[in-house]
């Protein structure tokens, strides 16, 4: 079955932690876990308020109807990888 949409909406000041949407960590995937994320930026902020993904220091600084799709596993296990945070809205 699938899993309800979640739906988040950032103002100045809000973030996002690090976190995994799914499991993160070598752990093996169990049947109907979730194994993808897929982000919408229905509207993007001014400054700040990109993606990073932690290990990778990597900064995706979207635009405005842009999607990111990003899958959790290697090798049949889950990636530490993909964790990742919405840093702070500045402006906008």
């Amino acid at each position: 079955a699938a899993e309800a949409l979640n739906i988040a909406a950032y103002g100045v000041g809000d973030e996002y932690r690090a976190h995994c949407d799914g499991r993160c960590g070598g752990s093996v995937l169990v049947p109907g876990e979730r194994v993808a994320t897929s982000i919408v930026y229905c509207e993007v902020a001014a400054r700040g308020g990109h993606t990073t993904f932690t290990s990778e220091q990597l900064k995706v600084v979207p635009q405005q109807g842009d999607m990111l799709v990003f899958g959790y596993l290697e090798d049949g296990r889950f990636s530490r990888e993909v964790e990742h945070s919405a840093c702070p809205v500045v402006e906008g």
